[in-house]
């Protein structure tokens, strides 16, 4: 009885936090600042201002440099269009946490015992992906920290997706019949 009248308390006092315009203002940032990096990747020319965006996304991204633009542009699209917005956005967490992770794998993939070197960041993942490995290898070792960054994975999807363990784990289980 007592945690249910808890529930209620705790029920009473959440506010709903309505989008303000600042969100919005955020949202369209960073759907420009996806567009600008996802044209730095169509640039050619060596002297044009865009290769600058592609050589700082290729040094700080690596291999996965491609995927910011797409994650920059959903994030600016959910931060705008979201009707109910506060400062922990699952889908913006989580797809900040995927790309995290995927930086770290393509890095402990691409350009392992490499994460010193600045010459190769861009074979793996960028600056970021060293900087997870060098971190994460020190602490657990390579094998547990790819294991580790794959579970991470599927918790920010898990996150992400609308989806419940309990959900897919009853999907695959039911296929299998």
């Amino acid at each position: 009885m007592a945690r249910k009248k808890r529930e209620v308390e705790i029920e009473e006092n959440i506010e709903e936090v309505k989008p303000s315009n600042t969100w919005k203002f955020v949202g369209a940032g960073l759907f420009a600042l996806g567009c600008l990096f996802g044209a730095s990747l169509l640039s050619s020319a060596p002297e044009d201002t865009l290769n600058l965006f592609y050589k700082l996304e290729a040094l700080l991204f690596g291999k996965m440099a491609f995927v910011l633009p797409l994650v920059l542009i959903a994030c600016g699209l959910k931060l705008m269009l979201s009707k109910k917005l506060g400062y922990f956005n699952r889908f913006v967490w989580g797809s900040v946490l995927m790309l995290l992770c995927l930086l770290g794998m393509s890095h402990l993939f691409f350009a392992p015992n490499e994460a010193s070197a600045i010459e190769t960041w861009q074979r793996g993942g960028g600056f970021f992906g060293a900087m997870i490995i060098k971190v994460l290898g020190a602490i657990a070792g390579e094998t547990a920290t790819g294991i580790a960054l794959a579970i991470i994975f599927v918790v920010a999807l898990l996150v992400v997706l609308p989806l419940s363990v309990f959900a897919m784990v009853l999907g695959s289980l039911w296929n299998k019949i």
